[in-house]
């Protein structure tokens, strides 16, 4: 039977702005109160103190109501764990709960970042220039994508957006591309992968460079080969745009 927790567990990290992380097992709900922001991080490794994730280290029946399990119920379920070996558990198997408000804020932040993204890093193939912001989150829209996922990072929504948006034929749509410089005395242009598009480098580039217009899906295979033939890889331009949106 769970226990009712006093109702100010932690002066110093009173619990607002958290939410629930659930795991439950059987008809009973083991529950976190967690900093939502934090726990992908620790999901993917990149953060490891439970106190910047947990607003505290106690595992709830009911985080609302303040009910705590007690150490005899977590040992019959969680056996041979310590209570933040339980709350480790929890953390990477639970499910993350979010209030509408939280998930409405996390939504219109996703949002922006894709768009971001796509102004900067995609162009209309028939001008080599960006779509306007307006046209291009009518066709996020279209695509009927949830970024209000709190499991994905804005990076990952943008690349399957894309797609997405390619797939359906919403707006004739590419990735801008990338200028690579190679610098390389002994270079061999014969080994660069199709699609690479040689370019002149001028005279600030020096005779042992060389530049290529490539897709940015191409610059894995071309980072491997500088690697295997010893020649130095730089990205000059991350995305090559025309000045200017598409009218």
């Amino acid at each position: 039977m769970a226990k009712r927790y006093e109702k100010n567990p932690n002066p110093q990290k009173p619990m607002t702005n958290v939410s629930t992380c659930r795991l439950r097992i059987g008809q009973r709900n083991f529950e976190l109160a967690c900093y939502p922001s934090k726990v992908l991080d620790f999901r993917q490794g990149v953060e490891t103190d439970l106190d910047e994730v947990l607003q505290i280290e106690r595992v709830f029946s009911n985080v609302q109501r303040g009910e705590v399990w007690g150490k005899d119920d977590l040992r019959s379920v969680f056996p041979d764990m310590s209570v933040k070996k339980v709350c480790e558990d929890i953390l990477l198997k639970g499910q993350l709960q979010h209030s509408s408000l939280e998930r409405s804020a996390g939504a219109s932040r996703n949002l922006q970042t894709v768009l971001s993204l796509l102004h900067a890093k995609t162009v209309d193939p028939r001008t080599n220039r960006p779509h306007p912001l307006p046209a291009l989150e009518e066709a996020v829209k279209k695509t009927g994508y949830d970024v209000g996922r709190r499991e994905k990072k804005p990076k990952v929504m943008f690349l399957e957006i894309v797609q997405r948006i390619r797939d359906l034929g919403i707006l004739p749509l590419e990735r801008a591309k990338m200028l690579v410089k190679i610098t390389a005395p002994d270079f061999d242009g014969g080994r660069m992968p199709e699609g690479a598009e040689r370019k002149a480098g001028g005279a600030d580039f020096g005779p042992d460079a060389h530049l290529f217009l490539m897709e940015p899906s191409l610059y894995r295979e071309v980072d491997r080969l500088c690697k295997e033939m010893k020649w130095g890889v730089a990205v000059e331009k991350a995305a090559v745009l025309e000045e200017g949106e598409k009218d």
